[in-house]
């Protein structure tokens, strides 16, 4: 149940309901039901309680939803009873459990407008998957191009998207020479993990020797 009508989906109002008695013997009257959306998962028949101030969760209905619930000493997980997946992590807060769920129909506003004050040559540049201008005049010039600008195009500055995708990584260049004279004189040695997939030996640890002088690894 919550307390904030806003975080409900499919919200039906109904009349002639019990009522919740909260401590202190205070009664909360339900205003309707709804269904409350995560990326993961979605409760149905949540309770619209006016004047509730804490939203709190049923562990018996989703148990009947199909989701399995542990409570450990410092939080709780529940799982999707199929495949064992975690659904939900939550924390534990002195003597109550409390989970972080984000809501799917609460968002926040996005501005999808914004005002470009590039050139006409620049955007151009842009929505041919940056072509150089070279090429751009040569479409503008032989009318390949719908509504493409009549003016000759100039490169104004650097294009930061162009110079990322110029660049190259420079190689090691390779030793003329070794440091070793015999097999096993000079080691080189890592060790990586702990991996999340284990071996067929139920290691999650690698440890790679590689001889400098036979490169044998």
């Amino acid at each position: 149940m919550t307390g904030t009508k806003g975080l409900l989906k499919e919200y039906t109002s109904v009349k002639d309901v019990p009522k919740v008695i909260f401590g202190g013997s205070e009664r909360g009257i339900i205003k309707g039901f709804g269904n409350i959306s995560s990326n993961q998962i979605t409760i149905t028949q949540v309770a619209y309680v006016k004047g509730l101030k804490h939203n709190l969760i049923s562990i018996s209905q989703l148990s009947d939803l199909g989701y399995d619930i542990s409570f450990v000493k410092d939080g709780c997980h529940i799982k999707r009873s199929s495949d064992q997946k975690v659904i939900l992590t939550g924390y534990r807060k002195r003597n109550v459990y409390c989970l972080d769920f984000v809501c799917e129909n609460k968002v926040s506003p996005i501005c999808l407008v914004a005002d470009d004050n590039a050139s006409h040559c620049v955007k151009w540049h842009k929505r041919l998957a940056h072509l150089n201008y070279k090429t751009i005049n040569q479409l503008f010039s032989k009318e390949l191009v719908r509504n493409g600008p009549q003016v000759k195009c100039i490169k104004e500055g650097i294009c930061s998207a162009c110079q990322k995708g110029k660049q190259t990584e420079s190689s090691f260049h390779s030793l003329e020479s070794k440091d070793s004279v015999r097999c096993l004189y000079l080691l080189h040695m890592d060790l990586f993990g702990p991996m999340p997939v284990h071996s067929l030996g139920r290691k999650v640890f690698t440890f790679v020797v590689v001889d400098d002088y036979s490169r044998y690894t």
